[in-house]
């Protein structure tokens, strides 16, 4: 889960006395100095009677801060290896396009010289005179 585990995750990245420091400000603060997350958790601690009892709703439950850091690590590192995957397809299909060209170009070759003996021996056909 984290580094330090569990107890860590619990101990450390929670830091359960702050929530209950946040709870002691709820109660003793002056409902006009309140931001708009103050007023939103003080109404749904307020609101217990309701049918949809979600006064917890507001705690990061399944929402840990160094889990989302996980998961846009693990994020980060995949589109790392998919980029490196790309550069060396990349490569290799630019090592291959090289090849290719060198190919064509000898088989063109090979083709332009074959052309040219055709060409010597077809051309004293032609030039001799028929006897008739």
């Amino acid at each position: 889960f984290t580094e330090g585990g569990f107890k860590h995750h619990i101990e450390i990245e929670h830091k359960p006395l702050s929530y209950i420091y946040y709870l002691h400000y709820l109660k003793t603060t002056d409902k006009t100095d309140f931001t708009g997350v103050d007023t939103a958790v003080f109404t749904k601690l307020e609101n217990h009677n309701s049918i949809d009892d979600d006064r917890a709703s507001w705690l990061p439950v399944g929402r840990a801060l160094s889990l989302r850091q996980h998961e846009q690590e693990q994020k980060k590192e995949k589109i790392l290896q998919q980029q490196e995957v790309t550069n060396q397809v990349s490569l290799m299909l630019t090592q291959h396009k090289h090849e290719v060209k060198e190919q064509l170009a000898a088989a063109v070759q090979t083709i332009l010289l074959q052309v040219e003996k055709m060409n010597d021996s077809i051309l004293p056909i032609r030039g001799r005179k028929s006897i008739s």
